[in-house]
């Protein structure tokens, strides 16, 4: 039962993004605004521990924020792996050697060098569970770490790993920690009530469940951000938040997570507030449809389902064209996912030609049925955000038109979860993990016992599909790396296992007469503090 849990909490922190990269710079002159300090809010309390190495029962905390705090050997940015506190790397084989940059210190004083990096990798796999250690595929790999001298560090692996980079630019839990932070055990217990970074931010003073203050980090190795304070305070409804912003109580209000689509709307109408959506798409919103159960073991009815979605109204009508309609699982613009497949357009006609096709009929009631076998299914979807309720209303008066019956199941985050994982569901609404985790994360998740596995157990090639996620696993040449996912991709959009629908952005609203704009950063999950412009 914990391994369950343990894996419903940490898709919950993977998928929302479950992660986070360090900012894009931004050179600034402290000096040349009046505005020094801002006040931001965020739906839950953020302190479950200010650290980058976490146990998945921790909670969301500080996730979002690490980035200010703690910074990585190299960084995501834009689909491309940049220096971070490596100024340069080799990667021959297994083996990944990298050159630090000289003279960082952490905020506690002390020096980041070689065996900083050792020790933090070797205690990120102590201190987290077995389950997470599992889901990033590098730590398993890891067969040693040697300083070869005080600022290079070699990281030798078992076999080659394609995504060794990218999993290294995650924050959380890569991100690294001053030797303070750590005892023989496992964290210190000061990680409740300090940074131990080398970032542009550390923490000031802390009112647990209600306000978080952070300064500028004035020693940082960097271009210093132009904000020298911010405080998060924790206003968990968003009636609240907007009176906040609106009295002038908080300045900004970031993320998707804290901010509703009528909202963005009212706020874009108001010409004292700025409301901007990130230009990269940083997930999708997909339904995995389970294959193994009718009537979706039949491909001809997981077909028709693609066909019978109008994508497009939804995005323009429900998420106001904030969202972009998806045709694919993941982002075309992602590292591997450009496809050559056709996508499924809306067409609700040849939806109903190919389930009549299939010998699907309609009876009196306007519902398909099959051998005395009604064509019905639930969407299954988390009822704790309200637009996924919206969502699955809308999905299932459209698949009705077709033929469907239709029954809804909103549950909490946890329960659909959980009734998800013991594939008692026919289809699950939900979203992938986001970058920097996509898409190697999403694959790596359809290994045996893993998220995405069991929807496809009933897929005609799901012995190769397995073979194929298992080569690409030891995989490091680019061309081979893309015939994997050319094969993998490609098999799981033709036979259909997951009804794409948007790709989400991040979004923001500002008090203009403070601030003038935010930049979003390279991994726009990120709350880079670095990227408010004041007036």
């Amino acid at each position: 039962m914990r391994k369950k849990l343990t894996l419903i909490l940490l898709s919950t922190l993977l998928v929302t993004l479950l992660a986070s990269c360090a900012s894009i710079p931004h050179e600034a002159n402290p000096s040349d605004s009046k505005l020094k300090s801002i006040v931001i809010c965020e739906s839950w309390d953020i302190n479950t521990g200010f650290t980058p190495v976490f146990d998945v029962y921790s909670g969301w905390g500080s996730f979002y924020y690490l980035g200010n705090f703690y910074e990585t050997l190299v960084k995501y940015e834009n689909g491309k792996i940049v220096p971070g506190l490596a100024e340069s790397w080799q990667v021959n084989g297994g083996e990944l050697t990298f050159k630090l940059r000289e003279g960082i210190k952490f905020t506690d004083d002390t020096e980041f060098n070689a065996e900083v990096v050792k020790k933090n990798l070797e205690m990120i796999p102590k201190i987290m569970v077995e389950e997470y250690v599992n889901s990033i595929t590098l730590l398993t790999k890891i067969e040693d770490i040697k300083v070869i001298d005080q600022y290079t560090v070699m990281i030798k692996l078992k076999e080659p790993y394609y995504a060794a980079l990218q999993e290294l630019a995650g924050v959380r839990p890569m991100g690294m920690m001053s030797l303070n932070a750590f005892t023989e055990q496992g964290l210190s217990e000061e990680v409740f009530a300090k940074t131990f970074g080398t970032g542009k931010y550390m923490i000031e003073n802390a009112v647990k469940g209600t306000d978080y203050t952070f300064v500028r980090n004035d020693n940082y190795w960097g271009d210093k951000p132009k904000i020298e304070q911010f405080t998060v305070k924790t206003i968990p409804n968003m009636d609240a938040k907007i009176m906040a912003l609106r009295s002038g109580e908080i300045d900004l209000i970031f993320g998707a997570n804290n901010i509703t689509y009528d909202t963005l709307k009212e706020f874009s109408n108001d010409e004292r507030y700025l409301t901007k959506t990130s230009q990269f798409r940083v997930k999708t919103r997909t339904i995995i449809i389970n294959s193994t159960k009718a009537p979706f073991n039949e491909l001809a009815v997981r077909q028709a389902v693609q066909y019978a979605i109008d994508k497009q109204l939804i995005c323009d009508s429900l998420f106001l064209a904030v969202e972009d309609k998806a045709d694919y699982l993941f982002n075309p613009d992602l590292p591997f996912c450009r496809l050559v497949s056709e996508p499924y357009n809306y067409d609700p006609e040849k939806a109903k030609q190919l389930l009549a096709k299939a010998g699907w009929t309609v009876n009196t009631d306007n519902i398909r049925e099959k051998n005395g076998q009604l064509l019905e299914t639930d969407i299954l979807y988390d009822s704790s955000t309200g637009i996924q309720g919206d969502l699955a209303l809308t999905l299932a008066s459209q698949l009705e038109k077709v033929g469907f019956k239709v029954n809804l199941t909103g549950l909490d985050h946890m329960a659909s979860s959980t009734k998800f994982l013991s594939g008692d569901s026919t289809m699950f609404l939900t979203k992938t993990y986001g970058i920097p985790y996509e898409p190697h994360t999403d694959i790596n998740n359809m290994q045996a016992g893993a998220w995405y596995y069991q929807s496809q157990l009933g897929i005609e090639q799901k012995q190769e599909l397995d073979q194929k996620v298992k080569e690409l696993l030891s995989l490091v040449e680019e061309e081979q790396v893309q015939e994997a996912y050319n094969y993998i991709l490609g098999t799981l959009h033709d036979e259909a296992v997951y009804l794409p629908i948007s790709y989400l952005k991040e979004l923001v609203i500002l008090d203009r007469q403070k601030i003038k704009d935010y930049i979003f950063n390279g991994q726009p999950l990120n709350i880079d503090i670095s990227g408010v412009v004041p007036n």
